[in-house]
């Protein structure tokens, strides 16, 4: 009898029951939970700490931009589209109408004076202010750095006639900024509605804001942003004042003290002496502005007829299209250091040197072409007004070592010897309105803003292992009759 016998399969797999997923989806949640708050504290600090740098760079690049050129940049259009060829250029052309080609017009505060237009009209009246986007492309700067940490476009507001060489006065801005306090921020409120220009941010809420594609948003209804944002209300009349506001931050919700614009102006400043010319046919050369003393000398090189100190680099050019005439010379006797001590005669600059016997007399600062093996010679240095000339120069490295090149000392550059890459800069305190500021160690090109006082606010910057001033705004004291309160 056969009895056949079933094998029986168990099955061993088994799952999650509802419960365990349940608690692994709660743990889950939780973590979450934890997380995104701390991730947008973060962002919220990177969008605020990206908008003060590019505020900050954008302050810097209009100073250089007037140190180059004696006058400021022309706004961009706040509503050109990226793809447009004017995108982020300067648009100095006549504005017939605020809000013309996304340019806008204000009037300062101050009493009406004299000072040039552009169009090279004298006109007593209160100064215009024009409101446009930054002119990163002019101002050689990268597009992202235009844009605040929010992608909203940045805003720049200039006094208008403070945009031409010829115009400039550095006593005739026409922008006035108010602290939280309603007074001027300037400090001196003799020089209320002064600032030369303001850079602005409208921060997270962004009332106000022009978009990556030129669309704006609404302004604030009230509070303290719609100040920095009402430039367009009556532009018929152009009856907005340019009048700015720059407080405390304060994020509470409440319009009446919602304030999250981050700010930048600059107020009275000298021009330097000598600019870049911008003129088409005479682009690279300099100009003066008859704001300073310099040297005249008769046309034949002559006596000189008044003289005086000239600040900064002298460029002597001559004129191509006057071929015939004798120009491009600077005629000198003497040249001393800034103390008139140290001179010598720049004769030894120039001609021959005249070999006798041996002996060179120095009738300028050049060997000898022909020397006695016929093979000429080098100039290696200058000793008491003398060139020191030798028949050849080695230049050598170490064994072991390729050469590089030549350290404007004069050594030898080998095997990275000398560093390409500037230095980072050290701790260092700095005295901010009586008392002691701090700037962090950071590397080169690092910027770092300290504020004092009332509402005094310095921007340092690492220069290869120094730190530099470079801009600085706002006041140590409170002045006027309005802080007799304690303010």
């Amino acid at each position: 009898m056969r009895r056949t016998l079933k094998a029986k399969h168990h099955n061993n797999q088994s799952g999650f029951t509802l419960i365990e997923m349940a608690i692994v989806i709660l743990i889950l949640g939780v973590g979450i939970a934890a997380f995104v708050p701390l991730y947008n504290v973060h962002l919220k600090k990177e969008r605020v700490e990206a908008t003060q740098k590019h505020v900050e760079m954008a302050t810097e690049a209009i100073g250089h931009f007037r140190s180059l050129y004696g006058r400021y940049p022309c706004p961009a259009s706040l509503t050109d589209d990226r793809d447009d060829s004017s995108y982020g250029r300067e648009d100095c052309d006549p504005i017939i109408l605020s809000g013309d080609r996304g340019l806008y017009l204000e009037k300062g505060i101050r009493d009406p004076f004299e000072y040039q237009t552009p169009s090279g009209v004298i006109h007593t009246e209160k100064p215009i202010v024009r409101i446009g986007f930054l002119p990163f492309r002019h101002l050689n700067m990268d597009e992202e750095d235009a844009y605040d940490g929010y992608e909203h476009r940045i805003l720049y507001a200039v006094t208008e006639h403070l945009t031409c060489a010829e115009c400039f006065d550095d006593f005739d801005g026409g922008i006035e900024i108010l602290n939280e306090r309603g007074e001027t921020a300037i400090g001196d409120p003799s020089r209320a509605g002064t600032a030369h220009f303001i850079v602005i941010s409208h921060g997270a809420n962004g009332y106000g804001a022009f978009t990556q594609s030129g669309e704006r948003l609404d302004c604030a209804e009230t509070g303290p942003e719609r100040e920095n944002c009402d430039y367009d209300d009556q532009p018929e009349e152009m009856t907005e004042m340019a009048i700015y506001n720059d407080m405390r931050r304060g994020t509470s919700g409440d319009l009446d003290d919602e304030f999250d614009d981050t700010v930048s102006y600059f107020v009275q400043d000298s021009v330097p002496l000598w600019q870049l010319s911008e003129t088409t046919g005479d682009l690279g050369n300099i100009h003066t502005k008859t704001t300073g003393p310099v040297a005249v000398v008769t046309s034949d090189g002559g006596d000189i007829i008044e003289e005086s100190n000239v600040n900064g680099t002298l460029l002597v050019m001559d004129n191509t299209k006057t071929p015939s005439a004798t120009e491009g010379k600077m005629v000198a006797k003497t040249i001393c250091d800034e103390n008139g001590a140290n001179c010598f005669n720049p004769k030894i600059f120039a001609g021959e040197i005249d070999i006798r016997d041996g002996h060179s007399f120095h009738a300028g600062l050049t060997c000898p072409a022909d020397d006695p093996d016929g093979t000429g010679a080098y100039m290696v240095g200058i000793r008491n007004g003398t060139a020191i000339c030798e028949d050849e120069v080695i230049v050598r490295c170490p064994p072991g070592a390729y050469l590089l090149g030549i350290n404007p000392d004069g050594s030898t550059r080998c095997n990275g010897s000398f560093s390409d890459e500037p230095d980072g800069c050290a701790t260092e305190g700095v005295d901010i309105c009586g008392a002691e500021g701090v700037l962090l160690a950071s590397s080169h090109g690092s910027t770092y803003t300290l504020e004092g006082g009332y509402n005094r606010v310095e921007t340092y910057i690492c220069n290869d292992g120094e730190w530099l001033a470079s801009t600085a705004s706002g006041s140590c004291t409170c002045t006027g009759p309005a802080c007799d309160d304690g303010g």
